[in-house]
């Protein structure tokens, strides 16, 4: 299967000679416990939406989105080239939904670097972030730091991939930093190790929101 949402589905990863290897490469991001930014879509920077329902206006905040049942799934990751599979990502999905949560990927890649199928299908929400502002604001992009200074085989400008779950009050209950930025891995990805805890963490946050709407409606 072809893949293409992260640069190492095809590459081995080297710290790059001179410097000294970090596990984090001096990146600080967002994790569990920490409350996420509101923040604001705007819809014509969708290149595929699959709630159309939700995704009305010309624009949608993150609380928005959160004042729905279902919790928030955020997944950071970094197109590199043109992408013409998303299989893996819409049987994650499936998994995500049935647990009660909604998936929003967040992207670097354009259009362009979709397939027309992929956005006529529209069977993912999937979001351009553009010039990587939502990606800084979680901590996992740094202009003045690129990940290609740490890592041979990474040339493209990219964040590093991450998953977030967030509940209804922008907390963030589940985080998975992909230093390694082997996401992606073509059928290995869902049996990574990561993707059951993440699972629990919707399961468990859609829970919690069901018992405050039906308190609130009480």
């Amino acid at each position: 299967m072809s893949n293409n949402f992260a640069a190492t589905t095809s590459k081995v990863l080297l710290p790059v000679l001179g410097n000294q290897s970090k596990s984090n490469y001096n990146y600080y991001p967002l994790l569990s416990g920490d409350k996420f930014p509101s923040f604001v879509l705007d819809r014509a920077s969708f290149v595929s939406i699959k709630d159309k329902d939700l995704f009305t206006e010309s624009f949608i905040s993150s609380q928005d989105i959160l004042d729905f049942p279902q919790p928030l799934v955020l997944a950071f990751l970094s197109v590199t080239d043109k992408v013409i599979d998303t299989q893996v990502w819409e049987s994650l999905q499936s998994d995500i939904e049935i647990m009660g949560g909604r998936l929003l990927i967040v992207t670097n890649g354009n259009n362009k670097q979709f397939t027309h199928k992929i956005r006529r299908d529209n069977k993912l929400n999937i979001w351009e972030d553009h010039r990587q502002q939502l990606a800084e604001e979680a901590g996992l992009y740094d202009s003045q730091n690129p990940i290609s200074d740490w890592l041979s085989g990474v040339d493209a400008d990219i964040a590093i991939p991450a998953f977030y779950v967030i509940g209804k009050d922008h907390g963030i209950v589940f985080h998975h930093i992909d230093y390694a930025l082997k996401t992606v891995s073509g059928s290995k990805f869902s049996e990574s190790s990561f993707i059951r805890n993440l699972l629990t963490s919707v399961y468990q946050a859609a829970s919690t929101n069901a018992n405050y709407l039906r308190r609130a409606i009480s």
